[in-house]
């Protein structure tokens, strides 16, 4: 995961870390889109309480909130998706 943002704090004691502003985060198959996103290190989750967009290949993806791990992103309240053909 390659992430770019305005901003963030490190909590070094905890190693958590919260990124705001303009986040763009991307992985070889997909790209996601944020204003804000936490990362707890002892669940090794990301969370967000504010829209995240998943854009993939074929398909684009929103919610009002997010949780993702290292194999599932898990969109909640309000979830669109839009899935593309060949």
């Amino acid at each position: 995961l390659t992430l770019i943002s305005n901003g963030g704090i490190y909590d070094i004691e905890s190693r958590n870390l919260k990124i705001d502003g303009n986040i763009n985060a991307f992985t070889r198959d997909y790209e996601i889109v944020a204003s804000t996103l936490f990362w707890d290190s002892s669940k090794n989750e990301i969370l967000s309480d504010k829209k995240v967009q998943i854009v993939g290949k074929r398909f684009f993806a929103e919610g009002d909130t997010m949780t993702a791990t290292t194999d599932k992103a898990t969109l909640n309240k309000n979830v669109k998706a839009v899935f593309y053909g060949k």
